[in-house]
Parts: structure tokens; sequence; C-alpha cells
């Protein structure tokens, strides 16, 4: 199934603001926005835009509110009950929701504490920056969003709670948590500069995955920042397109290691523990190493998270001393598993989905085992009986 992507380019920065002028750029709907603020009942809000340039680059930018607002100064819980007792629409209020839940407890792990004294982050900004963009991804109806790693920017920057390096550390929280991918080495830009926001960050770590999809770019959209920097634009992009024919995912890791001193019953186990511990695939490969030793090369595909975990048991299980991680794409086919009905009882298939069409069938192995063991009769034949009674779901 062909789904909608947009792909937050960040490399010039991010922040709540930027992402909002690149949503417009793209074409968000102004008027679902300012519908979607308005409904928070903190006063008359009517957003205005205005189109420039950084650095030889066009997009769009957010002016300075002009309405007068019921409140200049906002507390999370404050901003947290706004949005549960406003009536946004239900899938608005769950991701703004989300998104100050999670920069709420990345504020409250730096300070170490559950009441957090808001500064910058208090102010009217931030829940309108929350709300629009989330409004904003709404009305293009995106299906998933996905974000390049985050440049850190360097130096220190003054704050209400004094001096603080940057990134700000509620900053590096947020990225610690939701795994997500910074880029270090951005200290080339400019000297103590902020170029992501924890509005910006909390946005994109909460809504995007941190993967590089494989999609056909049919928008972009740029949004700009508040200043007009001497070395790089200071823009954020947005690409919006489809996926290719068949839905990607990008959330795996490929561990690789070589061994040529174990024997094959030893792989066997070591296999069998691989696939216990949640891996999705193990294979192993014959190979020759130095000195034309014979040997194995063992190669598992895993969810991205369990790298710590495999690697841990691979070191213990084998005999090598290094084992490579390689971030993989796949393409993956819709799929569904159904129940079909034979002379021997129900057998599970697994359907395989393509542009809405079901192309092929798959009796589940372990389904027909059970039968051919229960029933005494050759595993062949209970698989091709399967087969000739799951063709009939076709298209």
């Amino acid at each position: 199934m062909i789904e909608r992507y947009a792909y937050i380019r960040a490399v010039g920065g991010i922040s709540g603001d930027m992402l909002l002028g690149a949503l417009i750029d793209l074409g968000a709907d102004v008027d679902f926005i300012n519908e979607q603020l308005n409904s928070l009942n903190i006063g008359k809000i009517e957003l205005e835009f205005y189109k420039g340039t950084r650095k030889g680059v066009s997009g769009i930018g957010l002016s300075p509110l002009k309405e007068v607002l019921l409140s200049d100064s906002y507390t999370f819980k404050q901003f947290i009950k706004i949005i549960e007792d406003s009536p946004l629409t239900s899938s608005v209020r769950k991701k703004a929701l989300l998104t100050f839940k999670n920069l709420l407890k990345a504020e409250q792990i730096v300070h170490g504490s559950d009441e957090v004294e808001l500064h910058e982050l208090g102010s009217i900004d931030t829940i309108i920056d929350v709300v629009g963009v989330v409004s904003g991804f709404e009305s293009l109806k995106i299906d998933r969003m996905f974000c390049s790693a985050l440049p850190a920017g360097c130096g220190f920057i003054k704050s209400g709670h004094g001096l603080m390096s940057i990134p700000a550390p509620a900053v590096l929280e947020l990225i610690k948590m939701s795994n997500s991918k910074l880029l270090t080495n951005s200290n080339y830009f400019e000297d103590s500069i902020e170029m992501i926001t924890p509005t910006g960050v909390a946005l994109a770590t909460t809504l995007a995955e941190f993967s590089d999809p494989i999609m056909n770019v049919m928008e972009t959209g740029f949004g700009l920042g508040t200043r007009d920097i001497e070395k790089y634009p200071n823009v954020v992009e947005i690409w919006m397109g489809e996926s290719m024919s068949n839905s990607v995912t990008n959330k795996y890791s490929l561990l690789e290691t070589n061994i040529d001193d174990m024997s094959s019953e030893l792989i066997g186990y070591v296999q069998e523990r691989l696939f216990d511990s949640g891996v999705l695939d193990v294979w192993t490969s014959p190979i020759y190493m130095k000195k034309n030793r014979p040997a194995v090369k063992i190669s598992c595909i895993l969810p991205v998270g369990l790298e710590e975990k495999i690697a841990h048991l691979l070191m213990k299980e084998t005999s090598t001393f290094g084992i490579r991680v390689t971030s993989i794409s796949r393409y993956e086919a819709d799929r569904k598993i159904q129940k079909i009905n034979t002379e021997f009882g129900e057998i599970n298939v697994k359907l395989k989905i393509v542009d809405g069409k079901v192309i092929d069938v798959y009796p589940e192995y372990e389904d027909c085992r059970r039968i051919a063991v229960e029933e005494n009769i050759p595993l062949q034949k209970v698989i091709r009986l399967a087969q000739l009674e799951s063709n009939r779901l076709l298209d």
C-alpha cells in the first residue's frame, strides 16, 4: 500500500516556528491550523507568515503574534490541561499531548524534580508551535514522518537558568529518550549558536522516525529561522511524497561476524539462542578467511534497539572478537494471517498483499507439521492440500 511520507531535513537547524513555516510552504491548510489554535481558548490567534530568504534559499517564516492573549506565561501542567480540555481533533490532541509530556519528562530528568520552572518554554509560543505543527501535518494527511540527524551546534547560550551549553540538556535528554540521531560535527558552522530548540526537537522526536525513507519526492517546503547566519542557511526542509510501490521500513539492523574455530553443533546452538532473543532472521554463509581458512559468517537481522543485547550474546556464545553493525532498509509487502478450513482441521495461511491485492498465499509450516504428526500422514500431503484450499483467497 502506498503511503504519504514527510521527511524533515534539519541540517540548517530545527525549531517549532521553522517547522510551521516549512509546512505552510508545503501547502498546509492555514485556516485549519488557525481553527485548531483558536479552539484552545487562549485568546484570538491568527498566524501571519512572510516570504523571505536565508543565504539565497527562499522559504516561509512565522511573524510575531499581534493578537491579545489571555496570558503570556504558562506551566507544563497548564499547557497539558488546555490541550486536554480543548475540542481539538482527536489525532491533533493525542500527538500534541505526547509532545508536551515528552518535553516535561526530559526537563524533569535534567532538573531532578517533578516540579519544573519554565522560562523560555513557558511562553505562549510553545503551545502555538506544538499544536500548529501537529495540525499542519494533519492537514497534509501524512501517514509517516521521518527526520534526518539533528545538528548539535556548539558553544553556550544565556537562558532563564543561566549560561547553558549547546545543545541544551533537555534537548540531549529528548534525543537520548527517543534513541534519535545527533550530528556532532556541526561546530564548524558558527561560534555559540543554538541550532536545535527544545520545542523543535520534542516535535521531531515525538512525531518522526529517525531513518531515511525510500520515497518519491513530490513537494518541498522551507521554513525560515529568525537569523540570517553568515556560514549556512538557517532553514529546515520538509520533503513530502509517497512511498514506493510497497511499504518500506528502515527499522532494522544487520549484525555479522566471522567464525573459523567453532564446530557446527555450536553454530546451530547459537542460531537457536539468537532466534529466542528476538532476532527476525539468522543465516550462515561459508567464507574463506586469512591463510585460506574455511570459516562461517553468521548474519542476523533484528529490530533497532536490540543491537547491544544481540552483540553481547554473540560475544558470550561464540569465539568472535568483533561484530559488524549495519543499518539496513528493506521492502516489505503487506501481510495478513487468515484461517482456512481443511478436511484435517484449521490451518493458518499467510497472505501476501501488493497494491491492495492478494497475490500469493503460504500455509503456516507449524500448523501443517502438527496435523501431519497428529493424523500420521505425510507432511507434503498436508501442505499440498492447504495450498489448494488457500489458493481460493487469491485476487
